[in-house]
């Protein structure tokens, strides 16, 4: 009967949790691990395809797109990550023209929502 959790599972779950209920509390270094096997649970692996396909996206960016992947807008991005509305448009530039995403915010909100 092996039909518990892991205990990173249950990590992930706990950094979901508290970043929904306390975005503020959100910090990259400490949770971003616990995110991404969170959007891998539920997202049909999406941070390990994500890594797979693109390993030279930064720590930041691969927030971002996380971020992004759970429906958070570009201001609640900024507001997370506890950076300015400029800098998260300039990240999405970045990784824009890195990954070769035509059309900016629409493009890149296309590409999270269906990769």
């Amino acid at each position: 009967m092996n039909d518990l959790p892991s205990e990173q599972d249950v990590k992930a779950l706990e950094v979901y949790l508290r970043l929904s209920k306390r975005p503020e509390s959100y910090e990259v270094q400490r949770d971003l691990n616990g995110l991404m096997h969170w959007l891998d649970i539920t997202s049909n692996g999406f941070a390990l395809r994500l890594r797979k396909a693109y390993p030279g996206l930064t720590v930041y960016e691969l927030n971002l797109c996380c971020l992004l992947r759970l429906g958070y807008s570009w201001e609640e991005v900024g507001e997370v990550m506890k950076v300015k509305d400029t800098t998260v448009r300039r990240y999405i530039y970045r990784i824009c023209k890195r990954l070769a995403i035509p059309g900016h915010k629409k493009g890149f909100e296309h590409f999270i929502s269906s990769f």
